[in-house]
């Protein structure tokens, strides 16, 4: 999906014509938005296998929630059980914590910004001095919503992984 964005992005760009440029960039943000997503739904299938076809509009409450849930208690029960230090379960938590709240709120603008570029067709992408922007998010910073959520992946995965869930 990126490598379409950036496809789209250039197209937009790269045109004179103001619907051209209108089209292929809302095109660019829903593809860069779908590449976070996918992103963040293939790590949830890989943290538990039931969690594999969530709703775009039920992944940052699922963060919040099972995901959140889950780390807790499988750093509880690992302090519990004396695998890791309190400290370092502590650490975890703060980290992960921190992991998803971020996907949650890059997912959340990113999900608005996408359902603006899909059925708000009268909301025109505004260009500021070369930057096309939509909703108030530059083209060019949603070009980065993949590899901020791989990030924050990556994060909760190795916690996961630390932990011997995954």
């Amino acid at each position: 999906m990126q490598i379409v964005g950036d496809k789209l992005a250039e197209i937009a760009r790269s045109s004179s014509n103001k619907v051209e440029i209108d089209l292929f960039g809302r095109s660019a943000f829903n593809r860069y938005y779908y590449s976070a997503f996918l992103t963040v739904r293939t790590a949830l299938r890989r943290i538990d296998s039931k969690w594999e076809t969530p709703n775009h509009s039920d992944v940052p409450a699922m963060l919040k929630g099972k995901v959140l849930k889950k780390l807790k208690d499988e750093i509880k029960k690992s302090v519990d059980k004396h695998l890791i230090h309190a400290g370092e379960g502590n650490r975890m938590c703060v980290t992960g914590n921190s992991a998803i709240n971020a996907l949650n709120i890059m997912l959340i603008e990113a999900r608005e910004v996408r359902r603006i570029a899909d059925y708000d067709p009268e909301i025109s992408l505004g260009d500021t001095g070369g930057s096309l922007k939509l909703g108030g998010t530059k083209l060019s910073a949603a070009a980065y919503w993949e590899s901020q959520a791989e990030i924050h992946v990556r994060t909760l995965l190795r916690i996961y992984e630390d932990l011997g869930i995954i």
